[in-house]
């Protein structure tokens, strides 16, 4: 008898830990997606002043901050939407293809070249 309550409680913890992890990921998702875009776009109303374009380490960081603005549109809208709605990219197969390729190109090959190349121009 005291094993089956332990396993209860064990099983209970567990959908305890399951539901705090949505609730999490519903509302920190909102909040990181929120203040990524005001902060990109931010980045690039600042950067793209007059003065500051003449400058190439700008450009690049304009450049950074749109494609980072694209990584969070594109990455982080699916899983915001999923946790209110519907999971588009568990549903349909081409918006899960599009939404993986565009991740995997912006977030591994153009992030780390603009970075790479920002880091070139300043030394």
């Amino acid at each position: 008898m005291l094993d089956y309550m332990e396993h209860r409680l064990t099983y209970t913890t567990h959908l305890l830990r399951i539901y705090i992890s949505a609730q999490m990921n519903c509302y920190f998702s909102i909040l990181i997606f929120i203040f990524g875009c005001i902060g990109n776009i931010l980045n690039i109303c600042v950067l793209c002043q007059k003065r500051l374009r003449s400058n190439s380490c700008s450009i690049l960081l304009i450049d950074s901050s749109m494609f980072s603005l694209i990584l969070l549109l594109s990455g982080l809208t699916p899983r915001v939407l999923s946790a209110w709605v519907v999971d588009l990219s568990g549903t349909v197969r081409i918006i899960c293809k599009i939404r993986s390729f565009t991740l995997s190109i912006i977030e591994n090959f153009i992030s780390n070249f603009v970075l790479l190349l920002l880091k070139i121009k300043v030394n």
